[in-house]
């Protein structure tokens, strides 16, 4: 991913709980993670380094998470990033409509750690 660097991950999602469950576990799997409640703090953390994991929520105080994968997937620091959506629209057509954003998983609420565990970890190793 970043070479020598731990993989770093980005975490936008509104609910505190759910955030720091999602970035504590990214923690644990050994990515450097910086957990984001808003957007203004997500666009903070992405101007920091390349993205190499990108969690976000699709429901988001100012903004809808589709829209902002489509719109940040030009930044330079996400041009590479893998994207994992998470929310509890779980119906097919919007599955589909995040991975055509851009995203390459697509997680449901409620927040599962294990899952959270077998689906990032497939995503970092590659």
């Amino acid at each position: 991913m970043t070479g020598s660097l731990s993989p770093y991950a980005v975490v936008l999602m509104p609910d505190p709980v759910e955030r720091d469950l999602v970035a504590l576990t990214l923690l644990r799997l050994g990515c450097s993670a910086v957990a984001c409640k808003d957007i203004i703090a997500a666009e903070e953390a992405i101007d920091v380094r390349k993205v190499d994991l990108l969690i976000i929520d699709v429901i988001l105080p100012g903004g809808n998470g589709l829209d902002l994968i489509a719109e940040w997937k030009t930044r330079k620091n996400l041009s590479n990033s893998r994207i994992i959506v998470i929310s509890a629209m779980r119906f097919p057509e919007f599955v589909n409509q995040a991975k055509l954003a851009g995203a390459v998983d697509f997680l449901v609420k409620p927040v599962d750690v294990e899952m959270i565990i077998q689906r990032v970890s497939k995503w970092i190793k590659n």
